[in-house]
């Protein structure tokens, strides 16, 4: 599923930088919520995925692998972070483990020695919104992930 979000994200970065290029000078420094209040640890389910470049956001709702668990990240406390990827007619779990961390308003994964911050953009306690930022041809764009819990 994810390597069909990759595709989705190239698809919409070309779209974003043809369409947003003549924009203002707009930028993605939004002001997020600075301390949420609902706790970040528990299993958060993939529910949106997208990019967000100059405040434009473009999001498409996350496909699931038709029967099978739906595709989750779990915050275990004591920093144990869990990515898994349910895929195929067999249900087949692909399961990356790591560390993960919170500083403020940042949520730092760590995954066979890579890195990766989420900025906490909104967060309740049944849904959580991160992004991440990333640079291409010299523009700063945000990966946007919406996640849910049940």
């Amino acid at each position: 599923m994810k390597k069909i979000y990759l595709s989705l994200l190239a698809v919409t970065l070309a779209f974003l930088s043809v369409t947003l290029t003549s924009c203002s000078n707009d930028d993605d420094s939004t002001p997020v919520n600075e301390q949420p209040t609902a706790n970040v640890e528990g299993k958060w389910y993939y529910s949106k995925m997208g990019v967000s470049f100059m405040g434009q956001e473009q999001l498409q709702n996350y496909q699931h692998e038709a029967g099978c668990t739906k595709d989750n990240v779990e915050l275990v406390s004591g920093g144990v972070f869990k990515d898994r990827d349910y895929s195929g007619s067999e249900c087949s779990l692909d399961e990356l483990t790591g560390t993960w961390s919170k500083t403020g308003n940042n949520v730092t994964v760590n995954i066979e020695g890579m890195a990766e911050t989420w900025e906490i953009v909104s967060m309740t306690s049944s849904e959580l919104k991160v992004r991440s930022p990333f640079t291409m041809e010299g523009q700063t764009y945000y990966d946007v992930t919406v996640f849910t819990k049940n």
